[in-house]
């Protein structure tokens, strides 16, 4: 028992009104995570959606507001999309930023959320939130085949015309170690976005698996509700990544372009 107590002392700096993620007071809230989309000479990027509403039973026209950011966390598009009942849809994310935002798009990469406008009516009785966390494609090169990745957390919410960012942060630093090894001789984009209400710095260490030694160390700030690319090309050996923020989960996105691999770690 005295243990546990200590444990739990020790560790109060670091948990004390720092949650995962903030719940809204609103329960009219739509929620999304922050889903990355890239749309460079390697990667093009398309989004699964379902029609949540219809899975409680609403049998009538329901719709989504697909929202763009770009890498300083500014909207600068904005797209309404009809649901389809019972069957997925699979909106080509690369496509709408060619064609529909009429050269708004001046960037490679950012972020979009989803948000359901039509909230099941049992969903509010429970307090609780239609949040959007599914699963976006990346296809790299003239592949035919795509790479998955799901969302990570609840990181931002929309009422009305109003955001909110929803990520936790805290007084102190905090590492966040990527359970995957980095393999010699291969390119890897780490990608961070950033939930939080404020800018936040971030910095990314390249460590030695052999020796435990710092390799390369990389520091930058990111936007609220934008994203950072860090590219690491030719591994000379086999390595981790420590990524050291305020944030209370700073979980990169790693695409691995020599096997078309796009993984959280």
């Amino acid at each position: 028992m005295m243990k546990n107590f200590i444990r739990k002392l020790i560790l109060l700096p670091w948990s004390f009104r720092q949650p995962l993620t903030s719940i809204p007071k609103n329960n009219r809230t739509m929620i999304s995570d922050l889903f990355v989309w890239r749309r460079d000479g390697n990667w093009k990027t398309s989004f699964e959606l379902l029609n949540i509403a219809y899975l409680f039973g609403r049998l009538k026209l329901s719709q989504v507001d697909i929202v763009f950011f770009d890498t300083k966390g500014n909207i600068f598009f904005e797209k309404t999309v009809d649901l389809l009942n019972g069957c997925r849809q699979i909106i080509d994310i690369s496509e709408v930023l060619e064609n529909d935002c009429k050269k708004k798009v001046i960037d490679d990469f950012g972020t979009f959320s989803v948000f359901h406008r039509n909230i099941p009516n049992i969903i509010r009785e429970l307090n609780s939130f239609v949040a959007e966390r599914g699963y976006v494609s990346y296809y790299y090169k003239d592949s035919q085949l795509a790479s998955y990745v799901h969302g990570n957390l609840d990181s931002i919410g929309k009422v009305n015309t109003s955001y909110i960012s929803l990520g936790g942060y805290g007084l102190f630093k905090r590492n966040y170690n990527l359970q995957y090894q980095l393999d010699a001789g291969c390119s890897y984009d780490i990608v961070i976005t950033n939930p939080c209400q404020k800018s936040k710095k971030i910095t990314i260490r390249i460590i030695s698996f052999n020796n435990g030694k710092v390799i390369k160390s990389f520091s930058t700030s990111i936007n609220s509700r934008a994203a950072i690319v860090h590219n690491l090309k030719d591994i000379q050996e086999p390595c981790r990544i420590s990524i050291e923020s305020r944030m209370v989960m700073a979980r990169p996105i790693i695409f691995k372009e020599n096997n078309m691999d796009v993984f959280h770690g």
